[in-house]
């Protein structure tokens, strides 16, 4: 079957007109009740999503001073390009002094989706620059192994790789920043695949990390897995469902995750519960929520979308307290990003056509930096009417060396495998 390459591309831009700006909420039901739409009845299920293109116009001038808007002052710098896969989305380390990138050829979509036929990613390549008042290319003093690519997540230490061995299993490091050494976090012979990286907890010495996992082979399906910080294994499984892309809100009090049974795709919210027998350990809950997100031909490729314009430890300010239980996904029916908050039991809707969602809190401002088709947009909480900061349209990435600010991912308006890169102070 041939995929949509909902990727990076479809991060950066959709390919219709922004037709509304306000925000809308729905309570959701607890304890893995599936939500209903709101109005009359639930909406019919799509048969596939509709892809947007990449833009081909060019990259708007950024703005060099503060600029004033009907809600938002900001300030943005320029710090420089960065040549990708026009795939994959770069990593942040959390203080903004890091970018892990993806180089050479995009791996297939087999390997993306860590299918049975995926393959060693030979001809791309990672590189690490740090990021200044511009941006340095570093040189690593350990080589990472031929074949790896890219993660989904970044802590202060480093950033997520995954590799395929020669057995056809799939595993899960950690590469340090500054000297390339790996940290192996799932090794075997399963297919361990699309990681995210738990809250740092201070009693554990351990990378705590969500992922999926199967067997090689057959019509296995796959589970969650939860390393906790004291290295203790807990796992989620359900008959006939495959659990995939599994993100862990910033609390660290849920993992959310895709559900795939036969060809529909749901979100669901898995709790993170204390061990009764051990002290600081964690396990994987019940379901605490389920959003149903339709029917799909090709429901994995679908769930790649839904957080392919995310990088978990970097959606949300570290002050924005309404966030810490969410977490922003693109839906894939309804064509908008949302918001999923199990604990207040809300469905908080992004502008229509957005496709990334960044939570920010300040004394003058709380809501989220939207990416929308032509647009970077502040959504305020509140739902009042949202406020154009760019006109390209940005990926926001969360960081803060001393001052919560955000690192700006846009198109390049001279290659379509690169990014400008920019700075944004609120």
């Amino acid at each position: 079957m041939t995929r949509p390459r909902w990727t990076a591309a479809v991060c950066l831009a959709a390919c219709a007109t922004l037709a509304a700006c306000v925000t809308e909420r729905e309570r959701i039901a607890p304890r893995g009740v599936p939500v209903r739409e709101s109005g009359a009845g639930r909406r019919p299920a799509p048969t596939g999503a509709t892809v947007p293109t990449r833009p081909t116009g060019p990259v708007a001038k950024p703005v060099r001073e503060g600029t004033t808007s009907a809600r938002v002052q900001i300030t943005v710098a320029p710090l420089g390009m960065l040549r990708y896969d026009a795939q994959t989305l770069p990593l942040v380390s959390p203080d903004g002094a890091f970018l892990a990138v993806q180089e050479g050829d995009a791996p297939t979509w087999d390997t993306l989706l860590a299918t049975d036929q995926q393959e060693p990613a030979e001809t791309s390549g990672i590189a690490v620059y740090s990021v200044g008042d511009g941006l340095t290319r570093t040189q690593p003093v350990t080589v990472l192994p031929v074949g790896c690519t890219l993660g989904r997540d970044a802590n202060a230490r480093g950033y997520l790789i995954e590799s395929v061995q020669p057995d056809a299993s799939r595993w899960i490091g950690l590469a340090r920043w500054t000297t390339g050494e790996v940290e192996w976090l799932a090794q075997g012979s399963a297919i361990a695949a699309h990681a995210a990286l738990m809250p740092t907890d201070a009693h554990g010495t351990h990378t705590a990390v969500a992922y999926s996992r199967r067997d090689r082979g057959g019509a296995g399906h796959s589970a969650i897995v939860l390393r906790d910080s004291l290295g203790n294994e807990s796992v989620f499984a359900t008959p006939e469902v495959s659990y995939c892309f599994p993100t862990p809100s910033p609390d660290g009090s849920v993992v959310f995750a895709c559900a795939l049974r036969a060809n529909t795709l749901d979100l669901v919210a898995v709790r993170v519960i204390d061990d009764a027998q051990t002290p600081h350990a964690k396990n994987l809950g019940a379901i605490a929520a389920t959003r149903p997100l339709g029917t799909f031909d090709d429901p994995l490729a679908i769930a790649h979308q839904v957080f392919a314009g995310l990088q978990p430890s970097a959606w949300c300010d570290g002050d924005a307290a309404f966030a810490k239980g969410a977490m922003a996904f693109a839906h894939p029916g309804r064509g908008r990003t949302a918001v999923l908050n199990p604990a207040e039991g809300t469905l908080t809707w992004m502008p229509e056509k957005t496709v990334s969602a960044a939570a920010w809190q300040s004394e003058a401002d709380t809501g989220f930096f939207c990416t929308a088709p032509k647009e970077l947009l502040f959504q305020p909480l509140t739902g009042a009417a949202s406020t154009r900061i760019l006109p390209s349209p940005y990926v926001a990435r969360v960081v803060n060396p001393g001052t919560p600010q955000m690192l700006l991912f846009g198109p390049s308006k001279a290659r379509q495998d690169e990014l400008e890169l920019l700075r944004l102070i609120p």
